[in-house]
């Protein structure tokens, strides 16, 4: 239900970068805020972080075709993957467009702590490694114990087959 037949223009505010963990997996976050009555469609985003200073890029990531809700916020998830990052001052450079040819260009620094590093590492990062050698072991002795006792079994039988033909004569 609208007031008017006016579209209202959607704008977006970067509000804070920093280290998380959603779903055990570290990542950086970026609050993204639309503060106008405007839905956004065929919004993508792209971003890069790098050390402040530097060009080489640590993390990068891009997602398109998202939508976003007037007068609405959410954290925009860029994931470390295999990379740790370290204690430090970082960049991050987010590019935004949306449908109506509207465009965003952010760059913000932000930093991360040991202490957030440490509370991090201290939650679930990455599936765990499982050792399956015992299984192998457990099953390889179970395999050799029943080929045993098939061979002793055989054995039996054979003998008690000799027995009842040399009986017989």
């Amino acid at each position: 239900m609208r007031e008017s037949s006016v579209d209202v223009a959607p704008d977006m505010k970067l509000n804070e970068v920093r280290a998380g963990q959603i779903n055990a997996y570290n990542q950086v976050e970026a609050n993204l805020q639309n503060p106008r009555p405007g839905l956004m469609s065929q919004l993508k985003v792209k971003t890069k972080v790098t050390e402040v200073g530097k060009t080489k890029v640590v993390l990068q990531n891009e997602k398109s075709n998202m939508a976003m809700a007037p007068n609405s916020n959410f954290n925009y998830a860029i994931p470390w993957g295999d990379t740790q990052l370290k204690a430090g001052t970082y960049t991050l450079t987010l590019d935004s467009t949306a449908k109506g040819g509207y465009h965003w260009h952010f760059v913000k620094n932000f930093t991360v702590t040991q202490k957030q590093i440490n509370s991090l590492k201290n939650k679930i990062n990455t599936p765990q490694q499982h050792n399956y050698l015992w299984w192998f072991v457990a099953g390889g002795i179970l395999i050799i114990l029943l080929l045993a006792i098939i061979i002793y079994l055989l054995l039996k039988r054979k003998r008690n087959d000799d027995d009842d033909k040399q009986e017989s004569k």
